[in-house]
């Protein structure tokens, strides 16, 4: 019976293994040099895996969950600032826009009331 030689098989795996790791990493430093946003999406797509693949490895994970937090903490005050009013807008509209459904209402009630 002839033995099956397959380390070459399992060292090609092991360099696949590598270079995906390899890729996931150099990504996540560009990404964070370029201070492109950082979330488990983002990553995946530059470094071609999938997202699984990343939640999968727990130092990748960790480093992304970091590092998204850390610039959401980081947001200027304008941004939050512009932020905050636009919601204070869409606000007002939704309160217009209410205002005008309960008048409607009220005014489909009465008439249903004097019938």
């Amino acid at each position: 019976m002839t033995k099956r030689n397959s380390e070459g098989i399992v060292n090609h795996q092991k360099q696949r293994s590598y270079d995906t790791y390899n890729r996931v990493y150099k990504a996540l430093y560009s990404m964070i040099l370029h201070d492109e946003k950082i979330n488990f999406y983002t990553v995946a797509k530059q470094a071609e895996v999938s997202r699984a693949y990343l939640y999968n490895h727990d130092a990748f994970a960790m480093m992304i969950e970091t590092f998204s937090n850390l610039q959401k903490e980081n947001e200027s005050e304008d941004s939050l600032y512009e932020k905050f009013q636009q919601a204070e807008k869409r606000y007002v509209e939704l309160q217009q826009e209410y205002e005008k459904v309960k008048n409607k209402y009220d005014a489909w009630c009465k008439g249903v009331d004097e019938s």
